[in-house]
């Protein structure tokens, strides 16, 4: 009997002809369009604040449409797939530049993370850390290597405030 913990944003990378893409769930029932709705002030302070991002990728960081996993502090994330991957989490500079200090991703994880054969498939789960340089930092960017795709799949993430 499988008893681990139920997760609050199920992020499902998914693939369809060679090609990998994310679907990003809430089992708590909210949205990424709510949670990104409910920081735009904050997100544009903190794009105003820290300048410009490097100009490498897009910024999705105020955009509806675009799905982004937004972590509260204490939640759990899983990413899930099919295959087998890994998976790295650092700052997204395209979005802004870092908070000199700040972690390099909200996990408190060390490097790539190798995914793990479970019940729903291959899984690397976390959780948010309550630090504020965290939610300071707030654009995070995932990469992850999928087997039997060429190109990594590259989504980004936001670091929502809450009680810490």
């Amino acid at each position: 009997m499988d008893v681990r913990p139920e997760p609050t944003i199920i992020v499902e990378l998914v693939i369809k002809n060679a090609k990998a893409d994310d679907r990003v769930f809430y089992t708590n029932h909210e949205t990424a369009k709510e949670r990104k709705k409910a920081l735009q002030k904050l997100i544009k302070a903190q794009k105003k604040k820290r300048g410009k991002g490097d100009g490498k990728g897009p910024d999705h960081s105020e955009d509806f449409e675009h799905d982004s996993w937004v972590t509260k502090p204490g939640e759990l994330v899983a990413f899930r797939c099919q295959n087998y991957f890994k998976l790295f989490v650092d700052y997204d500079t395209h979005v802004c530049p870092p908070v000199p200090g700040a972690p390099r991703n909200p996990f408190d994880w060390d490097g790539l993370q190798e995914a793990e054969l479970g019940p729903d498939g291959y899984e690397v789960r976390g959780i948010a850390v309550r630090d504020q340089r965290v939610f300071a930092q707030m654009f995070y960017k995932f990469t992850a290597y999928i087997e039997g795709v060429s190109t990594p799949l590259d989504p980004d993430g936001i670091c929502g405030s809450g009680d810490i």
